[in-house]
């Protein structure tokens, strides 16, 4: 059977896109000699989280810590509270000990503008 390029690209394309369905970010793998307790739970509670989300959804919503480790990926899951290497690197007690090159951790702040192009080039 004959295809052109076109096919095989896209067909290329999208068995690579099934192969990493499963895949997760690396931040989002668990550190499996952890445990919650390694983490610093008072600064995700009076630090991270009021930062994170607003106050209203705080009161609204009424989850459990464990439900607000897992919806801000510190944690596996609720069944699972093994944490993340996010929840580790932002919370952890001991990163060093945990992570290796731990010591050193990079980050870019992006400020994002919004672009308006208009037709004709707006005068």
């Amino acid at each position: 059977m004959k295809y052109d390029s076109m096919e095989t690209t896209q067909d290329e394309r999208i068995l690579n896109e099934k192969r990493r369905y499963g895949d997760r970010p690396f931040d989002l793998h668990t550190i499996p000699i952890t445990t919650v307790r390694d983490l610093n739970l008072s600064q995700f509670e009076y630090e991270y989280l009021p930062n994170a989300v607003s106050p209203e959804v705080l009161d609204a919503n009424n989850r459990s810590r464990e439900e607000q480790l897992d919806a801000t990926k510190m944690i596996a899951s609720v069944d699972d509270p093994t944490p993340t290497v996010l929840g580790t690197l932002i919370l952890g007690k001991s990163t060093r000990d945990v992570l290796p090159g731990g010591s050193f951790v990079m980050y870019s702040k992006l400020q994002w503008f919004v672009v308006t192009l208009c037709p004709h080039y707006c005068s």
